[in-house]
């Protein structure tokens, strides 16, 4: 009785492009990274050994879901006041985008179009100067952040203090100062 002991391998034959393997080539799991220009296509396998090679396999059809394209410029006042509300900033659309994360100034908030391009924005007394970003987002992740849209938020008067001066005057009394 004799027996021959038989080495298998497993071989791709087509993966899509821009996906590489990188780990588990020639076994019968693999681990594929897929660059952000990866595009869809198919991943097919056939066994190997001393005696050749296998049957390729049924086409396993890879669809390659794609990342927000960067943001556009943003566009809205780039100078405000502390305490001012409903100043709106919008962005182009951006491709592959489902929704929208904005990066605001300390003391800024949204109040309308969170997740969308286009928000309304409140800068609360204490806000400060500082960038908006916004980046597109998707069940992929995140898109290319914008630019820095720089924003200047000028300060609120001080407050006026105390009144001084004379509490009682008389009638047709004149040239009374008061600080």
């Amino acid at each position: 009785h004799l027996s021959i002991r038989r080495q298998r391998q497993m071989c791709i034959r087509d993966r899509p492009s821009g996906a590489t393997i990188v780990s588990g080539n020639n076994t019968s799991t693999i681990i594929v990274d897929f660059s952000t220009s990866a595009t869809s296509g198919n991943l097919t396998v056939f066994g190997t050994n001393a005696c050749g090679n296998g049957i390729i396999s049924a086409n396993f059809s890879v669809t390659i879901n794609t990342l927000p394209q960067a943001a556009g410029t943003i566009v809205g006042d780039s100078t405000v006041c502390q305490g001012q509300n409903g100043v709106t900033y919008s962005v182009p659309a951006i491709s592959n985008a489902t929704g929208y994360t904005w990066v605001l100034p300390t003391g800024a908030s949204i109040i309308s179009g969170t997740n969308t391009n286009s928000i309304t924005v409140a800068f609360s007394t204490s806000a400060v100067s500082g960038n908006i970003t916004v980046s597109g987002t998707n069940d992929c992740g995140n898109g290319v952040i914008s630019a820095n849209y720089p924003v200047t938020v000028n300060p609120l008067p001080a407050d006026a203090g105390s009144i001084s001066g004379p509490e009682i005057v008389c009638q047709g009394q004149i040239g009374i100062v008061y600080s």
